[in-house]
């Protein structure tokens, strides 16, 4: 017998495993892109931007999504597409 709380638990399943599985595609998708000139530095500075304006948030919940999506797009600026690996290949001589 299939109770309510298995077909929420079946559900709630099958919704984490699409969007698994789209959040693959999509890093697939931006790992095989080339670089834009530019990159790194523009989503570091949305990022802090971002981190700007949750300070100034008068709503908690504003202000935790704001943190979340602004620290998120300055580990993207910091990692995305080797972005320290480069600045530190930059930094010891290599290219």
């Amino acid at each position: 017998m299939n109770t309510i709380a298995d077909t929420i638990a079946d559900t709630t399943r099958e919704a984490v495993d699409t969007v698994e599985v789209k959040a693959r595609d999509i890093k697939r998708w931006d790992e095989s892109r080339p670089n834009v000139p530019g990159e790194h530095l523009i989503a570091a500075a949305i990022g802090l931007a971002l981190l700007g304006a949750a300070g100034k948030a008068r709503s908690p919940l504003k202000t935790m999504l704001l943190t979340a999506v602004g620290t998120a797009a300055l580990a993207r600026a910091a990692s995305g597409q080797g972005g320290v690996s480069r600045v530190a290949g930059w930094l010891v001589g290599k290219k």
